[in-house]
């Protein structure tokens, strides 16, 4: 069956991170300036969305397969790819040994 992925903005939590240090970065007196003492509460929202975006990802088939796991798949499916390229070699001289053979009766 097809996967099917959130949309994109499930991912989508740099603006957000941004905008909270743009707001701590602002003078102090800035009306809109964010105080330390705020961020635990500004943070709430990213944080809500990167445990969304982790679930997501740890839903996703295959995810927790090691790089040796799929290292040995590879390798067994590249064995498997030179096996069936010499079958198909041998096939097709047989096939062209058969059009030689007509020709020269």
């Amino acid at each position: 069956p097809p996967i099917v992925l959130p949309p994109a903005s499930t991912f989508d939590f740099v603006p957000s991170i941004h905008a909270i240090v743009s707001r701590l970065l602002l003078d102090p007196t800035d009306k809109n300036a964010l105080q330390p003492k705020d961020l635990a509460a500004a943070v709430f929202d990213v944080k809500q969305k990167l445990q969304r975006a982790r679930t997501v990802i740890e839903s996703l088939p295959d995810i927790n397969r090691t790089i040796e796991t799929q290292e040995l798949e590879i390798a067994a499916l590249e064995v498997k790819i030179e096996r069936q390229r010499s079958q198909l070699k041998g096939i097709f001289e047989s096939i062209n040994g058969l059009g030689a053979a007509r020709t020269t009766d």
